[in-house]
C-alpha cells in the first residue's frame, strides 16, 4: 500500500512538472537509493509492490515531456542509431521469451537509459538549467557522502541485516552473500547504495563533475561556495578510497587526464595533477593511518594476492572462449542466468547477451556520439562528457558495473548532455 501510494504521488509529481528538468533531478536524487527504498517498502508492506517501476515512469515521462515541449530538432542519425539499437535489444529480449526474470530488468534498464539520453539531447538548456543541475549534483554528493559515513561507522551491521547482505553458509557461519562486499577479508564501504562497486562508480561520477566545476568554473561563485564544494569533494574522495572500487578509480583518473588534455593547457595539467596528487596523498595518508587495511589491500591488488584480482584473468579467458563458440549471443539477461559464463567485464557480458556484433554496434554508437560531442566545441560541458564516455567505454572491458544500475543512468545522462547542441561553439562555462 505504501509503495503504491509512492508510485501514485511520484507519477503525479512527474506529470505536474512544467520544467522536465525537475523530473531528471528527482531521478538523480533517488536512483542511488533505489535498493534501500525497495527493502524499506518490503519491510513495511512485506513486498516492494510497484515501487521498482518509479524509474521507468520517471524516464519515460521525462522523454514525453521534452518531446511535447519546445526542444531541439532531432538529429536523424541519432534517432536512427538509437531506434536500431532499441530494435536489437527487443529482439534479444524475445529470444529468451518465457525466461524473463533476468531479461526484463536489463531490458527496462536499456529503455530508461535510452529515454534519458534522447530527452537530454533534445532539451533546451541554458545557464539556469546548468545551475540547477550543478546544485543537484553538489547536494546529492553531500547526501551520499554523509550517508556513507553513517553506514560505515555508525549503523554498518544493522544496515547489512536490513538489506539482506548476509547469509548462513554450510558451516553455520554468517557471511556476505556477495564476495564483492569484502576485499582481502576487509569490508568495503557500500553506503546506502548497497554495493561497494556501484557506490564507487557513483562517487567517481560526482567527483569528476564537481572537480571540473571547481577547477574550470567561470561563473559567479563565492569563495564560501567554492570552499563548501571543496569540502564535499574531500568527503567523497575519502569514501571513494574506502569503496575500493578499482573501476571507479580508473574512470576518475582516465576522465580527468582526458579533461585536462582536451583543455589543451599544459600549465593546467601540471597544476591540477600536482595539487590533485597532493590531495590524494594526504587523504590516503589519513586513511592509512586510521584504517591500516587500506595499504594492505592496495598492495594486494597490484601484487595479485587479492582474490578477485587474481581470478579475474581466468574468468575473462573462459568468457572469450565461450564467445568464440557462440558469437551471436544467447539472449538478453543470459549472462546473469544460472550456469552462465560470467566475466567481470561489461563488454563480454553484453556480448554474451546480444552477441559480438551487438556490442560492437553499441561501441559504434558511442563513437558517433563522441564525434558529435567533439563537433559541439570545446565548452567544458562537452569536454567532460566525452572524457567520461571514453573512460567508461574503456572500463567496460575490465568491470561489469559501468553497464549496470545505477551508473548506467549517469552514463547515458552525460551522453545526452554531451550531444545536446545548446552550448555548441560556445565557450561560456557558466
Amino acid at each position: 500500500m505504501v509503495a503504491t501510494s509512492f508510485i501514485i504521488l511520484y507519477t503525479f509529481f512527474c506529470l505536474k512538472q512544467k520544467d522536465p528538468l525537475n523530473i531528471l533531478i528527482s531521478i538523480i536524487y533517488l536512483i542511488p537509493y533505489h535498493f534501500f527504498f525497495s527493502f524499506l517498502f518490503t519491510y513495511i508492506d512485506q513486498d516492494p509492490g510497484l515501487f521498482p517501476i518509479w524509474k521507468d515512469l520517471g524516464s519515460i515521462i521525462f522523454l514525453i515531456k521534452v518531446l511535447l515541449g519546445k526542444h531541439h530538432k532531432m538529429n536523424k542519425t541519432t534517432l536512427l542509431l538509437l531506434s536500431l539499437f532499441f530494435i536489437l535489444i527487443t529482439l534479444f529480449f524475445f529470444q529468451v521469451y518465457g525466461k524473463e526474470d533476468e531479461a526484463l530488468p536489463i531490458y527496462r534498464l536499456y529503455i530508461n537509459g535510452l529515454s534519458i539520453a534522447m530527452a537530454l539531447s533534445l532539451l533546451y538548456l541554458d545557464a539556469d538549467s546548468l545551475r540547477k543541475l550543478v546544485r543537484c549534483i553538489v547536494i546529492s554528493a553531500l547526501i551520499i557522502g554523509v550517508t556513507n559515513i553513517i553506514q560505515y561507522f555508525v549503523i554498518r551491521e544493522a544496515l547489512h541485516f536490513f538489506m539482506e547482505h548476509y547469509e548462513i553458509n554450510r558451516y553455520g557461519e554468517l557471511v556476505f552473500q556477495s564476495v564483492s562486499m569484502t576485499i582481502m577479508g576487509y569490508e568495503r564501504m557500500s553506503g546506502f547504495v548497497g554495493g561497494p562497486n556501484s557506490l564507487g562508480l557513483v562517487l567517481s561520477f560526482f567527483i569528476i563533475l564537481m572537480t571540473s566545476f571547481y577547477a574550470f568554473n567561470r561563473g559567479e561563485v563565492t569563495k564560501v561556495e567554492k570552499s563548501f564544494i571543496f569540502l564535499i569533494i574531500l568527503l567523497n574522495i575519502f569514501c571513494f578510497i574506502l569503496s575500493f572500487s578499482r573501476a571507479g578509480w580508473a574512470i576518475f583518473f582516465i576522465s580527468y587526464i582526458l579533461i585536462l588534455y582536451f583543455k589543451g593547457k599544459l600549465s593546467l595539467v601540471i597544476k591540477y595533477l600536482f595539487w590533485g596528487g597532493i590531495t590524494l596523498i594526504l587523504i590516503a595518508f589519513f586513511a592509512f593511518s586510521f584504517i591500516p587495511e587500506v595499504a594492505e589491500i592496495i598492495q594486494g591488488t597490484f601484487s595479485g594476492e587479492e582474490g578477485s584480482a587474481a581470478t579475474r584473468g581466468d574468468m575473462v579467458t573462459s568468457s572469450y572462449q565461450e564467445l568464440l563458440y557462440n558469437p551471436f549471443g544467447h539472449g538478453l539477461g543470459a549472462s546473469r542466468a544460472d550456469g552462465a559464463v560470467f566475466a567481470e567485464s561489461s563488454f563480454l557480458n553484453t556480448a554474451f547477451d546480444i552477441g559480438l556484433p551487438g556490442v560492437i554496434f553499441l561501441y559504434l554508437i558511442w563513437f558517433y556520439f563522441y564525434l558529435r560531442m567533439k563537433r559541439n566545441g570545446n565548452n567544458i560541458i562537452y569536454i567532460v562528457s566525452r572524457s567520461i564516455l571514453i573512460a567508461s567505454a574503456i572500463a567496460c572491458f575490465v568491470s561489469v558495473n559501468p553497464l549496470e544500475w545505477p551508473y548506467f543512468y549517469y552514463l547515458w545522462g552525460i551522453i545526452g548532455i554531451g550531444i545536446n547542441p545548446s552550448f555548441k561553439d560556445s565557450k561560456n562555462e557558466a
